[in-house]
């Protein structure tokens, strides 16, 4: 029996860190307000018409 309580133990464990990782990335996704990153889309991506640009080509 000390074996399944063992593994009841680390599933409690797992599942309150999942819970808790959960959480952290909820409050980080609602107060971060998209700064974290910054990027240049003209560069890279695409532009406003949707075209295709490399670096000013």
């Amino acid at each position: 029996m000390l074996f399944k309580s063992k593994i009841k133990w680390a599933a409690l464990i797992g599942f309150t860190l999942s819970i808790f990782s959960l959480l952290v990335h909820l409050l980080l996704a609602k107060y971060s307000g998209g700064n974290l990153f910054h990027y240049r889309e003209s560069s890279i991506f695409f532009t406003r018409d949707r075209v295709l640009s490399f670096r000013g080509q």
